[in-house]
């Protein structure tokens, strides 16, 4: 108890004695300053590595946070360009449909709007296949084509399918004639999706490029009047009187697009067609 004593007394005499030291000298003044000279260094160097850490850190959490942000620019630029693919084929079908309107209030005969259900392009053999068949009075023979010309003929059917046969098929003929002069002309498919082969003019007749060839009536299978091709070649050939004549169909084949169906007037049983079964389809807007 009295060492205790003793020590805690020799404590505060050394306490005051450097109280009054400090205050009446500069020598622990000048010790503490050589200290922190001594120490200053190393306690930076100890602080480096907290000081890379919180660099690396705010690094990579700075690149999160962009890469977040580059993630949803993308998608949103995503849903953007889908909202406007789906305005531009709105405003397609919107236009191919008033299109289509239109060339069926300029027919004469009834009509009958169709899908497509399938295309099938092989060589020398083009073909398509309607939502259309016996159930809806669809004929073999029966003219098949679009706002912008004629497509083909039904040649084989079901009762709720009809196969057309294209005009490019290597094995389809169609009358025609020039729709600035009146001449008349065959329009042969070639097999190929965008040529047809055009016999029956003559290398002095009067033919351009440019010009539209249209159906002719001839043979009472297409009704007359409807764009088929444009003249995109005309050559002569050395060893015959007759022009060589390219044309590029008209019509486009297009899936998510409608057709008309039309029955022509050689069509016998044309005043038995149900008007109801008619008036059913051909609301171009359903």
């Amino acid at each position: 108890m009295q060492k205790l004593e003793l020590r805690s007394a020799l404590v505060a005499i050394l306490a005051v004695a450097f109280i009054g030291i400090e205050s009446n000298s500069d020598m622990l003044h000048n010790v503490r300053e050589v200290l922190y000279l001594t120490v200053k260094p190393i306690v930076e160097v100890s602080q480096v590595p907290v000081a890379v850490n919180k660099v690396v850190q705010r690094h990579f959490v700075d690149r999160e946070i962009l890469r977040q942000r580059i993630s949803t620019i993308a998608q949103e630029n995503a849903e953007l360009r889908d909202r406007v693919n789906e305005l531009e084929y709105q405003e397609l079908r919107s236009k191919w449909l008033a299109d289509l309107l239109e060339v069926r209030e300029q027919i004469e005969y009834p009509v009958l709007t169709a899908n497509l259900v399938s295309v099938q392009l092989m060589p020398m053999s083009h073909k398509i296949v309607l939502d259309r068949g016996a159930q809806q009075q669809v004929y073999v023979g029966q003219p098949v084509l679009d706002s912008r010309g004629l497509i083909g003929q039904v040649t084989e059917m079901t009762r709720t399918d009809s196969a057309v046969t294209l005009i490019t098929d290597s094995s389809h003929s169609v009358p025609v004639r020039l729709q600035r002069n009146g001449l008349l002309a065959i329009a042969h498919g070639l097999g190929l999706h965008n040529q047809l082969l055009i016999s029956g003019l003559r290398l002095n007749q009067d033919v351009e490029v440019g010009d539209i060839l249209i159906t002719s009536g001839l043979g009472n299978r297409f009704p007359a009047g409807h764009p088929v091709a444009e003249i995109t070649r005309v050559e002569g050939d050395p060893n015959s009187s007759f022009a060589e004549i390219i044309a590029a169909p008209l019509a486009t084949i297009d899936p998510d697009f409608e057709v008309l169906m039309v029955w022509n007037n050689d069509r016998d049983s044309l005043d038995s067609i149900s008007t109801l079964t008619l008036n059913e389809n051909l609301d171009l807007q359903q």
